[in-house]
């Protein structure tokens, strides 16, 4: 593997840990402002209790981008995505809208 392939890699993983976070955030943020129970975000999103529990505690690791995003259309929103590539980095800013 060449070095720059190496740098490339960890890049892309680093843009897609932070895209996570700030869906956890997101997401989080959502279930405290709305102040819905464990039990009734996984009767919304239809996944299991300790799954929602998993969320709330920030194991990042065990949700996949596309769990994510659906977990938030579940509780009625969106999220707004614009990107600006340059040469030494890609800036993404995110939007959570309440879908209507």
């Amino acid at each position: 593997m060449k070095p720059s392939e190496l740098y490339s890699n960890h890049k892309k993983e680093q843009y897609l840990f932070e895209f996570k976070a700030s869906l956890f955030i997101a997401i989080k943020g959502l279930i405290e402002f709305r102040k819905l129970k464990q039990q009734d975000v996984a009767l919304m999103a239809g996944i299991s209790q300790p799954r929602v529990s998993d969320l709330v505690n920030g194991k990042i690791d065990l949700f996949s981008v596309d769990s994510l995003l659906e977990i938030m259309h579940s509780l009625g929103y969106e999220i707004q995505l614009n990107s600006k590539v340059t040469n030494w980095a890609i800036n993404i800013d995110s939007t959570v809208n309440l879908v209507e």
